[in-house]
């Protein structure tokens, strides 16, 4: 299928494309993270009437924005997150005697997860869909059926329990 490129498209590219990318550089800190994110942008902008668009800069800085937002949220997700307790007993079987660091995330990791376990039920069974199994509020809340309002609540209060136990992850919580 080939897209018909509008002449506002293609000048909004040429004066825009590399501002953007630093934009997106400043937000996420890196160059090829940024160009990826700006090329979806324009992707996703061809889909779009341009035409109807009052202020175009305006709307391409605020999609490349909410995008680049989005990349860091699910990179951050997905840095802590995916070590799981049991990779973490196949880490400590693997290396008996790891090093001073290996055992402090090991112990870290463990102390995440025995202060998640803590949550009240209805918590816990909502932010390991969220934050472990990487699913949306919206999923997480038709799963569960529930509203969203409710499992956005519960992700708050187990945020402000996490914190107030001291869990300070990555400036995660």
């Amino acid at each position: 299928m080939k897209t018909v490129i509008s002449s506002e498209y293609e000048t909004l590219f040429r004066q825009h494309f590399r501002l953007a990318v630093l934009y997106a550089e400043r937000i996420v800190g890196s160059v090829h993270e940024a160009e990826d994110i700006v090329q979806e942008v324009f992707i996703a902008l061809l889909d779009v009437d341009l035409s109807q668009i009052r202020h175009r800069e305006s709307y391409l800085y605020r999609c490349v924005r909410n995008a680049a937002i989005d990349r860091l949220h699910t990179r951050m997700k997905n840095r802590v997150f995916d070590l799981n307790s049991q990779e973490i007993v196949r880490l400590a079987d693997e290396n008996p005697m790891p090093g001073a660091e290996e055992q402090a995330l090991v112990e870290q990791v463990g102390r995440i997860y025995r202060r998640i376990e803590a949550l009240p039920e209805q918590g816990r069974r909502i932010f390991k869909m969220i934050c472990i199994e990487h699913k949306s509020y919206v999923e997480t809340a038709r799963l569960l059926s529930l509203s969203l309002h409710t499992v956005k609540t519960h992700m708050a209060r187990s945020f402000k329990a996490l914190r107030k136990k001291g869990l300070f992850l990555f400036g995660l919580f």
